[in-house]
């Protein structure tokens, strides 16, 4: 494998990528002022997008994106509410306005990650105000999980609200070839359709991949992976009802490293992500790359 480096984007941390059938592709990222959109639709001229939509400094958060029946929607958080943007082509992007972004009766929404899912679009996060103590931030004693579903991108409809305690939901999944959805968060939730969810209960302590987690799909055969107390690999033959942890300590992987992302390629499974550098965990970490096959 050798990668191709095809230029380099002006900002410190990129964010949330997306992707069209057409090839054309959308990077959010993020500097000490403020956060940009570049796009491009052959990888060598990027387009800096420019929209109003998207104002100054520390109001608005684009947290994950993803292509579905409306084109682009990228969510994240909006003031106080959940925010969510809608676009085509990647270029020009229209902010949703959608009292379900945030439910008075909580005084704060988040939206932390969405897919093409359900009847379109299904979004995760929380409800209830942020704090310290649970996970990406959250504070466990108010903040409670919130799913979100909308047919267009535009319409949202908050489907399950949990009692709160639980933090939120950081990430969920489709399988494309059944529609079956996962989202994970202090609790995993399953769903066939975007409205009927099934919680199941993860009391026992790494019972499955842990809050964040990212998944990629080979027909019912589910990789899921992030990090707990240690670098975190699931697999599930099962369409995810059940779930088999992967050695930390196989010699591809270190006990400090964690997944940002993973996808299903040609039958082989690629994740990016971080492991330890020359001088081992205690020193700064260094990107990497895995593939896998189901076959080992």
């Amino acid at each position: 494998l050798e990668p191709e480096r095809f230029g380099q984007l002006d900002a410190e941390v990129v964010g949330p990528i997306g992707v069209s059938p057409d090839g054309t592709i959308v990077v959010f990222v993020s500097d000490v002022d403020d956060f940009g959109i570049w796009a491009t639709t052959d990888l060598q001229s990027w387009t800096q997008v420019e929209s109003p939509d998207f104002a100054g400094p520390n109001l608005q958060v684009v947290g994950s994106i993803a292509w579905g029946n409306a084109g682009f929607v990228a969510v994240g958080k909006d003031a106080m509410g959940a925010g969510v943007w809608v676009s085509p082509d990647g270029f020009e992007w229209t902010k949703v306005q959608d009292d379900a972004l945030l439910p008075e009766e909580w005084g704060a929404a988040d939206m932390y990650d969405v897919t093409a899912g359900g009847p379109g679009y299904v979004a995760v996060g929380s409800v209830g105000f942020r704090g310290p103590g649970g996970p990406g931030g959250i504070s466990t004693e108010n903040a409670g999980d919130a799913i979100w579903v909308s047919e267009t991108g535009y319409d949202w409809e908050l489907q399950t609200v949990d009692d709160p305690g639980d933090g939120g939901l950081l990430s969920v999944e489709a399988n494309p070839a059944t529609g079956r959805l996962i989202a994970f968060g202090g609790d995993h939730w399953y769903s066939n359709d975007g409205y009927q969810w099934e919680w199941v209960d993860r009391t026992v302590p790494l019972g499955g991949p842990p809050p964040g987690s990212r998944v990629a799909w080979q027909g019912n055969v589910a990789v899921a992976g992030f990090y707990d107390s240690a670098f975190s690999l699931w697999v599930s033959g099962d369409a995810g009802e059940t779930w088999n942890r992967i050695d930390h300590e196989h010699p591809e992987f270190d006990w400090c490293g964690y997944f940002r992302d993973i996808i299903e390629v040609d039958d082989h499974f690629v994740a990016h992500g971080y492991r330890a550098g020359e001088t081992g965990c205690n020193a700064n970490l260094v990107r990497a790359l895995w593939i896998g096959t189901t076959e080992e």
